[in-house]
């Protein structure tokens, strides 16, 4: 997917968590709960969607968003995304095939809400 960039280091203000999801035992009751457990984390840029693409795909803007990464071969679609408190799937990764020296990864993610933080 070639995507015309515009991006500088400075839109890159935000911190995404990428990791797993691994059972933990609740002490109070005994019973195991599926928790984020991080594995490492990364600068992102949110990316603005217009109106126009949010009906041409169908995307629910109130579950989804998508978010530009530097591309990092440890990203792939098993790994969860905790971002501003909130678990998101990842669901696609378009790549930048610009051909530029800096490529980026941008990520539609959606909320997940059966993982604790």
């Amino acid at each position: 997917m070639a995507i015309n960039n515009k991006l500088i280091p400075a839109n890159f203000t935000k911190r995404a968590e990428f990791g797993t999801v691994k059972n933990e035992t609740n002490e109070d009751t005994g019973v195991d709960m599926p928790m984020f457990q991080p594995e490492f984390s990364l600068y992102c840029a949110a990316y603005t969607v217009s109106m126009y693409m949010q009906l041409s795909v169908e995307m629910d803007i109130s579950k989804q968003k998508i978010i530009v990464i530097r591309h990092n071969s440890k990203v792939n679609l098993d790994k969860l995304v905790r971002l501003d408190g909130e678990q998101y799937n990842i669901i696609k990764i378009s790549p930048d095939e610009s051909g530029s020296v800096i490529v980026y990864d941008y990520l539609t993610l959606q909320k997940s809400d059966d993982v604790d933080g």
